[in-house]
């Protein structure tokens, strides 16, 4: 893999780390019954 193909796949990692974290800290609304699929 390309050095910019590993720092965009670690960007996005990051990325979806940081958005996971902050959506967990976040008050949400009640869960849907559906359980969350994973990322395709």
């Amino acid at each position: 893999m390309s050095t910019s193909g590993k720092w965009l796949l670690r960007a996005a990692l990051t990325a979806l780390a940081l958005l996971i974290t902050t959506d967990t800290n976040r008050p949400r609304k009640p869960a849907p019954k559906a359980p969350k699929k994973p990322a395709e």
